[in-house]
């Protein structure tokens, strides 16, 4: 290859560009989004899974202060990631992908985890789901295989929690390790970073295999200051491989690494998204994205997921959201931040943003809002117990 583009001198006076990067373009707007053919279904199904991954995680700060009524007494101990107030980001990426699309998460996956397997279970055939379920089941009677599946979801991923057998990887690798590969999730990963370049990998993999399938690479803002960040993006990106990798780089920033900001203090950039320019001439299409509403993180996947298959990845994305709780349940956050900046991002909360438009568009009424989040607590509760 190297004979075929001969290195010549070239000391023409000139000026290197790059490509503008699109910041929260998108409004998020539901009555929008439903005149352009988004079913009033399908915002019901963003609505209830965030709910679930929700309260999935408030169920382990209620074990972890041992205030869960019907475990009287009982502690979760262990280290644990939560990823509250982040809940659009996970749900609005996995709404966009198709079932057989991989994913990679991080050691804050929770929500990952949950929002994948339940769009994998309302994308896959009836026979799949009585599949997932095992035993003798109504393969003709989805409503009951979906009732079913989720809830067997959702017992799995409470179970690998606790070291349980029932859990998706038998209890051996809990809320860190997390994954199940019949449903293309390749894991959580405890290592900072680490998941890059198994997604990068998975995605070429695909690619060379003919097949139409994209890795979503869930990171957040602290993994991309990791040099296996670079190492990976650039692979990626590199012209030798003639077509792009069908990989999509989704950086979770919820402003902390630890303690740390990255805007003004462990950086020197204002968005990360910027660091594209460095990779392709593209400068890997790089956008930020409000990622406290569901609606612009599942818009800006969508598109992403498109440049993917057509060939034109990979693809940098920047969702800017904020995580409600420290690092883990042991930081007192309230050391390096404000009451008045968790109330402004309170503010933004995207449960609530979407909660708003279901009401205000008219697809939900409060009765059935209080309903879904009935149903949800009761899912949960079931899960756990």
């Amino acid at each position: 290859m190297p004979k075929d583009q001969p290195v010549l001198p070239q000391f023409t006076p000139g000026q290197l560009t790059f490509p503008p990067i699109p910041t929260f373009q998108h409004t998020g707007n539901l009555a929008q989004e439903l005149e352009r053919g988004l079913k009033p279904v399908e915002a019901w199904h963003m609505y209830d899974c965030m709910l679930f991954v929700r309260f999935f995680e408030e169920m382990i700060v209620r074990l972890k202060d041992g205030k869960f009524d019907q475990l009287p007494g009982y502690k979760f101990i262990g280290a644990t990631h939560l990823s509250l107030g982040q809940e659009g980001v996970a749900v609005g990426a996995m709404s966009a992908l198709r079932p057989d699309d991989y994913i990679t998460s991080t050691h804050r996956g929770h929500g990952h985890s949950v929002a994948k397997g339940y769009y994998w279970l309302q994308g896959v055939s009836n026979e799949e789901l009585a599949r997932f379920i095992g035993g003798e089941v109504d393969a003709e009677d989805r409503p009951g295989l979906l009732d079913c599946a989720l809830q067997m979801h959702l017992n799995r991923a409470m179970a690998e929690l606790f070291g349980k057998e029932e859990g998706y990887c038998r209890g051996r690798g809990g809320g860190m390790h997390i994954a199940d590969f019949h449903m293309g999730h390749l894991g959580a990963n405890a290592i900072v970073g680490g998941s890059y370049a198994i997604a990068t990998g998975a995605a070429m993999a695909a690619q060379k295999l003919g097949s139409e399938k994209l890795c979503l690479c869930l990171v957040g803002d602290g993994a991309a200051n990791n040099g296996i960040a670079h190492e990976a993006m650039n692979f990626a990106a590199m012209d030798q491989f003639q077509q792009g990798c069908p990989v999509i780089y989704l950086v979770e920033n919820n402003q902390y690494g630890m303690t740390g900001q990255q805007r003004g203090e462990v950086t020197g950039v204002d968005y990360l998204a910027r660091r594209g320019a460095a990779y392709n001439l593209e400068g890997m299409h790089a956008e930020v994205v409000n990622g406290m509403d569901v609606l612009c993180v599942r818009d800006a996947v969508a598109r992403a997921a498109e440049l993917c298959r057509s060939g034109e990845g990979p693809v940098l994305l920047e969702c800017m959201t904020y995580r409600y709780m420290g690092h883990s349940l042991s930081d007192d956050r309230m050391s390096y931040r404000t009451p008045e900046e968790e109330q402004a991002w309170h503010e933004e909360d995207p449960l609530g943003r979407l909660e708003a438009q279901l009401l205000e568009s008219g697809v939900a009424t409060k009765d059935q809002i209080e309903i879904h989040r009935h149903l949800a607590a009761d899912r949960i509760d079931r899960a756990t117990i």
